[in-house]
């Protein structure tokens, strides 16, 4: 026969708070149901809500005990009187009912509790229904469970737990007093861990503690399972190679090393490091998991937030992520991200793996638009190489115009220096150099025109006939406005922009329209199909940029 009174009872139950003071980190919570149920304030149904293992169940049991104890209603259950004993030992009691919405989902399990809460209770103060993870119920249950929610008998109190708050009726939610728990900190897992192993006589380094804390993602529940864990396998001494067995963590070293060959550009230093890690037997999944908890602590780190990490470890991290800029670090990160959720979805983690650090390895050599574009000259940009097109190397249509170029946008004017003394020719000059030094797309533009010339209180800009969409494109009130700007800065008085259009010296519009190269008519045929193109102005809005120049393709 087995002697139930020495049978083990695991850390997650033996731990479970008892009181509103052994709560973790729910102290709103904790400080308003003791303000309900000492000014009698006790609500028809409650609705607790949050992520796993953070004591919503445990608060729902505790709530019941203070509603039925001898002493209550109390913010403090004797657990000596029938109704708290039945209550710890099994979680429900002659008049709490505690059901599991998982497994009784269905409308004839909600009519049955129903049922039982209408009838006054047989021996306690109050009929309770508690329902874990009630938003597994069916529609037709939640339809069931709706009215008596809505006018329940004065002795009946209902406490609903759910970890999906979304997936629960509004009808429902708008009948119950909500309370959010929150996900713990691994700080704050990492004190009460400590706390744990001291009475539980478990010698437990605090890097140890730390690394289960974190293992354990907010929930208080399994983070003790993990120390009940670490301390069987490691007979009470537990340190941090246990919780790496224990946890199957990837060897930082190695996961260390693809990073660096990630930072310096050594795609073959990355890929190496890499294969130590996979041929191992480390499943690739895991391994971008761990890549993924790797970058997110080196860019914290690099943004000048605190990691939650020991303390002898942040020095290491903030060397890591010194080499990589903050940019690429988050560039990284995102890729990453997107690579976690090609690997669910493909039976090739490790090849996504490997593409993933391939990718990344070409951070480096990556240059910004403005790097790209610093040392060309303001008329023309440079055609990008196929590389620098897109990351992946795609081309936007295959067909059509091709973009030459999309110069950014510039931001808000500097203040200018001192205006020059001189003629006005070096201040037509000081205004085309103000103008290149704020927007280079528009005074590239600017120096299309045929003529520039000041003529009193105006800058007056002449284009030939064949620039005229040019003209046309600094004809819209932002731009007229920042030449404008420009002009009374570089004049030093107030100055307007007049632009003009032709026409040529014989005053022959006809002829000149006929002489206008061939070649000219193209790109201006070019330059309007590109601007109305949809991906070309898609991606003109995505960077904020303005088109410069479109070639044919040949």
């Amino acid at each position: 026969m087995i002697d139930h009174s020495t049978t083990h009872l695991s850390l997650p139950r033996k731990w479970r708070p008892r009181t509103f003071a052994d709560l973790v980190g729910q102290d709103s919570v904790a400080r308003t149901l003791t303000n309900a149920i000492s000014e009698q304030r006790i609500a028809p149904a409650y609705l607790l809500t949050g992520p796993r293992g953070v004591g919503k169940t445990s608060t729902a049991r505790l709530l019941a005990r203070c509603m039925n104890c001898d002493r209550g209603p109390t913010i403090e259950p004797c657990g000596e009187c029938a109704s708290c004993r039945e209550i710890l030992a099994r979680g429900d009691s002659l008049d709490v009912q505690e059901m599991d919405g998982a497994s009784n989902r269905k409308i004839e399990n909600a009519r049955e509790l129903i049922e039982t809460v209408r009838y006054a209770p047989q021996r306690d103060r109050f009929r309770i229904a508690i329902i874990d993870e009630v938003h597994m119920l069916t529609t037709e249950a939640f339809n069931a469970l709706l009215k008596t929610l809505e006018e329940p008998p004065p002795y009946s109190r209902f406490i609903l737990a759910s970890t999906e708050l979304h997936k629960i009726p509004a009808t429902i939610v708008s009948r119950c007093q909500r309370f959010t728990f929150r996900a713990l900190s691994a700080a704050e897992i990492a004190r009460h861990l400590e706390k744990v192993a001291r009475e539980e006589d478990i010698q437990a380094t605090r890097d140890a503690l730390a690394t289960l804390a974190t293992a354990a993602e907010g929930s208080l529940r399994d983070a003790l399972s993990l120390l009940e864990q670490a301390a069987t396998l490691s007979g009470g001494n537990v340190d941090a190679a246990t919780c790496a067995d224990i946890l199957a963590l990837v060897d930082r070293e190695l996961l260390e090393a693809v990073y660096s060959g990630i930072a310096s550009g050594d795609r073959a230093a990355a890929v190496a490091a890499l294969a130590k890690l996979t041929e191992g037997g480390e499943d690739p999944r895991h391994v971008l998991k761990e890549f993924i908890e790797l970058l997110r602590r080196l860019l914290l780190s690099s943004a000048g937030a605190v990691p939650d990490v020991p303390e002898g470890d942040r020095e290491r991290l903030l060397a890591l992520a010194r080499a990589m800029p903050y940019e690429n670090l988050l560039r990284a990160l995102a890729l990453a991200v997107d690579a976690d959720q090609l690997s669910r979805r493909s039976d090739e983690g490790g090849l996504v793996l490997q593409m993933l650090v391939l990718r990344l390895a070409e951070l480096p050599r990556l240059k910004s638009i403005e790097q790209a574009l610093s040392g060309l000259p303001p008329e023309r940009s440079a055609p990008p190489t196929p590389s620098t097109v897109a990351e992946d190397g795609s081309r936007a249509r295959e067909e059509g115009p091709r973009i030459l170029s999309l110069a950014p946008v510039g931001g808000e004017p500097e203040p200018a220096p001192a205006v020059p003394a001189g003629s006005e020719e070096n201040r037509i000059r000081r205004f085309a150099e103000l103008l290149g030094s704020r927007r280079r797309v528009t005074a590239a533009k600017i120096s299309l025109a045929e003529s520039t010339t000041a003529e009193g209180d105006e800058v007056v800009l002449r284009f030939g006939i064949d620039r005229a969409a040019a003209k046309e494109a600094l004809d819209d009130p932002p731009t007229r406005k920042l030449l404008s700007d420009v002009a009374t800065e570089a004049f030093g008085r107030p100055m307007r922009v007049r632009l003009l259009t032709g026409p040529p010296a014989d005053g022959d519009l006809g002829k000149a329209a006929r002489d206008v190269p061939r070649a000219t008519l193209a790109r201006e045929h070019a330059t309007t199909r590109a601007e109305t193109d949809p991906v070309v102005r898609s991606a003109m809005d995505l960077f904020r940029a303005e088109l410069t120049e479109v070639k044919e393709e040949e």
